[in-house]
């Protein structure tokens, strides 16, 4: 068998004095991350779900103006020749006025026939302003019913005198 040749050793590399600083160039001002603190994020994100509630609330509201506006527009005349809907649309602008116009308009039908969005901005809008109004520390709402008892029902005993 042949011989086998041992590792030639490695040159050692010169180094150079920036090669030794560990973070770098120390005229360079520190970093300092500040420490979060740990209920920051659980704040963060109560203020995010509080602008979405306020968001929605506008909107649900919104749709619910719109719709009482059904008693200021004619049902069966059409849109271009309501005056209502040109006051509209000079109070609101083309596309909002034809919105509030549309939402209007379906609120003159019957429930069975309505938008199931009016029913949804409704319940939507009453859920959250309980929600708000609970939230401020307003009264609970008692869930007591109402309960009639007939004076003929209580039994009617005689009242008899107690000596010792």
């Amino acid at each position: 068998m042949g011989c086998v040749a041992p590792n030639p050793p490695k040159k050692a590399k010169a180094k150079l004095a920036v090669d030794r600083v560990p973070f770098g160039n120390f005229d360079d001002p520190p970093v300092i991350i500040p420490k979060k603190d740990p209920l920051q994020r659980k704040r963060e994100q109560r203020d995010k779900l509080i602008g979405l509630r306020d968001e929605l609330l506008a909107e649900s509201m919104g749709v619910i103006r719109d719709a009482m506006r059904f008693r200021d527009i004619d049902e069966n005349l059409p849109k271009e020749a309501d005056p209502n809907y040109l006051r509209l649309e000079d109070e609101l602008g083309e596309l909002d006025a034809e919105r509030a116009y549309r939402v209007a308009k379906s609120a003159w039908r019957p429930n069975a026939e309505a938008p199931a969005a009016l029913k949804l901005a409704a319940t939507i809008a009453v859920g959250i302003l309980k929600a708000n109004a609970q939230e401020k520390g307003a009264a609970p709402a008692l869930n007591i019913g109402k309960v009639i008892i007939n004076a003929a029902a209580i039994p009617q005993f005689e009242e008899r005198e107690v000596t010792e």
